[in-house]
C-alpha cells in the first residue's frame, strides 16, 4: 500500500501488546472457552444462560442471577418467546449445524426497563454439544422520546441557574 509504513514487531525498540486484545465480555468468554478446551466457562456464570437440547427444543437449564433479573429468563423456560429468547434459539440452531461460537447482537426490552442493547456469544459445550452456554453483556440505551424528554429536563434545569448563558447545552 502506497504511503503506509509497515512496522515489523522485531524491529521495534520496545515491547508491544499482542495484536488481538478483546476487552468485551463476549471476547473474553471466547478466549476462556478456547483455553478450557470447549468446556463451560464458570467465571461468567452470573452473565450466562445454560441451554439444554440446543438441536431440538432448546430450554433454559439455568440462568445467572444478573441475566435472570434483567431479562426474566428462568429454569425450564423454552426459547419460544420473541426478543432475546428468539436470538438465543437462532444461535442454538446455528451451533447444531456447526459447533463453534456464535456471536450475536440485538436490541430488546428488559424487565421493567427501557430498551437494552445485548451483545452475546453462544458457546457449544461437550463433544456432542448437549448444552450451550450463552454469555450475555448489555447496555441500557435511551429511545428517541426518552432522549427528547431528558434534553427538555436538563435544558430547563440549566435555565434556572442565573449565571449560565441560556443556550442549548447539547449544541
Amino acid at each position: 500500500m502506497a504511503g503506509v509504513a509497515v512496522l515489523e514487531r522485531a524491529s521495534l525498540p520496545f515491547e508491544i501488546a499482542p495484536m488481538r486484545i478483546e476487552r468485551r465480555l463476549t471476547g473474553r468468554a471466547i478466549d476462556a472457552w478456547q483455553a478450557r478446551g470447549g468446556e463451560a466457562v464458570t467465571a461468567f456464570d452470573a452473565s450466562s444462560v445454560y441451554i439444554v437440547d440446543p438441536a431440538g427444543r432448546p430450554m433454559v437449564l439455568r440462568a445467572g442471577a444478573a441475566v435472570a433479573r434483567m431479562f426474566g429468563l428462568r429454569t425450564g423456560m423454552t426459547l419460544d418467546a420473541p426478543g432475546l429468547a428468539a436470538e438465543a434459539r437462532a444461535a442454538c440452531d446455528l451451533i447444531a449445524l456447526r459447533p463453534e461460537p456464535v456471536c450475536f447482537e440485538t436490541m430488546t426490552a428488559a424487565v421493567g426497563r427501557g430498551c437494552v442493547l445485548v451483545r452475546a456469544v453462544a458457546l457449544p459445550l461437550g463433544r456432542d454439544v448437549e448444552q450451550v452456554q450463552i454469555v450475555i453483556g448489555w447496555r441500557e440505551v435511551l429511545g428517541r422520546s426518552a432522549t427528547a424528554r431528558l434534553r427538555r429536563e436538563l435544558g430547563g434545569a440549566l435555565r434556572l441557574v442565573t449565571d449560565l448563558p441560556a443556550t442549548d447545552p447539547f449544541l
